[in-house]
């Protein structure tokens, strides 16, 4: 295997980089914190802050064989995954219920002290589908909610019902009996600004976990963010820093191939793909290291042509400076 270690200390004690970082990387570049694996690459939702429109690659589901080879090649890492999301741009209850439930309870198996989880909408979390997934292991289930009331969700999340994604989440809770976690998730915009209080009124006292919130980023620029976003939000962080997922997070589209993170909807920057090469490879391979190198180096907005998406990407706006990510 491809060992980038060396290379990359040398390029930290180079730059003078944040004091402690050399140490954390020396035990987490031998495998990702997470991992995410894209269910389906297809949504039935066309959302105000998703560029999903854009997308000219292929809207499928994620065949067995590329998940069997993702987690396996998990299974072989020095240290263990802490996080594997079943999702990354898409929908994953669009694949197969069954299916999905099968991939949870493997994962689970090969890899039982990982936080097993995925995010969806919420609109095909049925009774029956939500029985299912009470039945398997998985440890947390995320539905996004963006809006208090019908006009603003519905306005937002373009195709779903208010009422049916209310109602299923409800059920789900119901059901589920404190078995598995569970998150509502809103992120705040100029769209839903005065309904804001009422979606955690909604969902106050129903016996959800954690019911939260997030805020809008550019997706790699493909989306107007500025525009969108409340007053005052974002305002800490440096859009120009080194961006903590480069170094913590892999994230495998539904046809096997590894794109830059959950923000690279379009799959624009491509390391490599789990088709030819084991996973834990890719981790560590020519694409990523350059990536990691040229965002220790300071390049950042101006990295290679071939991680413009990244010069454009204003996700390390939502983190205030000094905010130690690697501990």
């Amino acid at each position: 295997m491809y060992d980038n270690l060396e290379y990359i200390l040398n390029v930290l004690k180079e730059e003078n980089f944040m004091p402690g970082f050399a140490e954390w990387w020396k035990e987490t570049h031998f495998s990702p914190l997470g991992a995410r694996l894209e269910s389906s690459s297809r949504c039935n939702s066309n959302c105000l802050h998703c560029p999903r429109e854009l997308m000219t690659r292929s809207q499928i589901e994620m065949t067995r064989e590329i998940f069997l080879k993702c987690v396996d090649s998990l299974t072989l890492a020095p240290r263990h995954v802490h996080y594997l999301f079943l999702h990354l741009n898409g929908e994953p209850l669009l694949l197969d219920i069954d299916e999905l439930c099968w991939r949870i309870n493997y994962a689970k198996e090969k890899l039982p002290n990982t936080v097993i989880t995925f995010f969806t909408n919420g609109q095909l979390l049925t009774e029956e589908v939500s029985l299912k997934l009470i039945g398997t292991r998985l440890d947390k289930l995320s539905i996004s909610f963006n809006g208090g009331t019908k006009e603003d969700y519905e306005n937002i999340m373009k195709g779903l019902s208010f009422e049916t994604v209310y109602n299923n989440i409800i059920k789900f809770v119901e059901l589920n009996n404190e078995k598995i976690e569970t998150a509502t998730m809103l992120l705040p915009q100029k769209a839903n600004e005065h309904s804001i209080a009422k979606y955690f009124e909604l969902f106050k006292g129903k016996g959800i976990d954690d019911v939260g919130g997030a805020g809008i980023n550019n997706i790699g620029g493909t989306i107007d963010a500025k525009h969108m976003r409340l007053d005052g939000q974002y305002h800490a962080g440096s859009p120009n820093a080194s961006c903590w997922r480069t170094f913590t997070d892999v994230n495998v589209m539904a046809d096997g191939r590894v794109c830059a993170c959950c923000q690279d909807v379009l799959g624009n920057i491509i390391h490599g793909s789990v088709s030819t090469d084991p996973l834990l490879d890719i981790w560590h391979g020519d694409s990523l290291t350059r990536l990691r190198e040229e965002f220790l180096r300071g390049n950042h907005p101006n990295l290679s042509s071939e991680f413009e998406m990244c010069n454009k990407c204003d996700f390390m706006e939502s983190l205030a400076p000094g905010y130690k990510w690697w501990r």
